[in-house]
């Protein structure tokens, strides 16, 4: 059964999304994982959807920039977050799988779980268009609830196009 995430609109944007990252859908990333859709960007990296052909299973795949990936020293600065990240659980830290490289290609990417959600940007835009208008100010639950979110993890890089809030989450505020 196919797994989606829902960042972005289907058909024409997903492609559009893709080419501008020079990627296309179905193609191969190290040799073993096929890009399904384009999820998201920041500072670090963009992320794509992708299928393991190997295990089967989705992740989310972030592209580093060449400027990290081509510099030893920010790759040693990832590893050693990575063993950082990989002894902390929390229901707000995406578990991290691998760093893969394909040096053929000058690239580098931190595999990732695939977190089912919406991106904090597009669930604040849905929030204000139900409310009647796009610039409408949040209630004072909303934002906590979503403080509350973020404020759970102690060390957190915060991007609203590539931060993922899961509702219904014990111990938390519902987000309504």
């Amino acid at each position: 059964m196919e797994q989606h995430f829902p960042f972005t609109q289907p058909g024409n944007q997903i492609r559009d999304d893709l080419k501008r990252l020079g990627l296309v859908a179905g193609q191969l990333l190290c040799g073993r994982y096929e890009v399904r859709r384009y999820l998201g960007g920041g500072n670090m990296g963009q992320v794509i959807e992708v299928h393991d052909l190997k295990s089967e299973n989705y992740y989310a795949l972030k592209r580093l920039p060449p400027e990290v990936a081509g510099n030893p020293d920010e790759i040693a600065k990832i590893k050693a977050n990575f063993r950082l990240v990989g002894q902390l659980s929390h229901p707000h830290i995406c578990p991290t799988r691998s760093l893969e490289t394909d040096e053929s290609a000058g690239q580098a990417y931190v595999v990732m779980d695939l977190v089912r959600g919406q991106s904090l940007d597009s669930w604040i835009s849905a929030q204000r268009q139900a409310l009647g208008h796009a610039q409408h100010p949040l209630s004072v639950d909303m934002v906590i609830g979503i403080a509350e979110q973020i404020a759970s993890v102690q060390r957190q890089l915060f991007f609203p196009a590539t931060t993922t809030i899961i509702p219904g989450l014990p111990g938390q505020r519902s987000l309504r």
